[in-house]
């Protein structure tokens, strides 16, 4: 069983989405979600509603911060847009080896071929010129916050299709 942290801004939206969606995906890993700032807020009402449509109960989430431990912790550490993975590292030098946006995740895992552990595979991927972890050239999942109903709902449908596409290509 590995660990799998999913990290967004507040963790209030985006991460506690995605990383629920894993759970139910992948029962076999730990997953878990946290956040660059802020702590002990609660998941807006509008991403309520929209994560509410993929049987998503959002209701009782907390955001938390970000820990060392959990970067180093994890076989893998997902972002949702591409400052993350330089704000990810300066609070552990450990995401240059395991964090990816989640579209990069998607790529550089399915590239890696057959592997016989997720923890093997993140560690073929991560072989990456540095550039490319400090600036990643793939899509990101926006921010919804303090948008509109429709753009959750955009952004919820995104981070389904994406998780799928990642589970798909992730060795179990």
């Amino acid at each position: 069983m590995a660990r799998i942290t999913v990290v967004c801004t507040g963790n209030i939206n985006r991460s506690p989405f995605a990383a629920a969606l894993l759970k139910r995906a992948l029962p076999q890993h730990e997953i878990t979600s946290a956040g660059l700032i802020g702590e002990g807020i609660r998941t807006p009402e509008r991403m309520v509603r929209a994560a509410a449509t993929y049987e998503i109960d959002l209701t009782t989430h907390v955001s938390t911060r970000l820990q060392p431990a959990d970067v180093e912790g994890s076989a893998l550490v997902l972002a949702m847009d591409k400052t993350h993975p330089v704000q990810i590292a300066a609070v552990s030098e450990a995401a240059t080896a395991n964090c990816f946006t989640i579209e990069e995740a998607i790529a550089r895992l399915a590239a890696t071929g057959a592997a016989d552990s997720l923890e093997a595979q993140v560690a073929i991927a991560a072989d990456r010129p540095v550039a490319e972890f400090l600036a990643p050239r793939f899509r990101e999942i926006t921010d919804p916050m303090g948008r509109s109903r429709r753009a959750h709902a955009k952004v919820t449908a995104h981070l389904a299709e994406s998780v799928q596409r990642l589970t798909a290509v992730m060795a179990l």
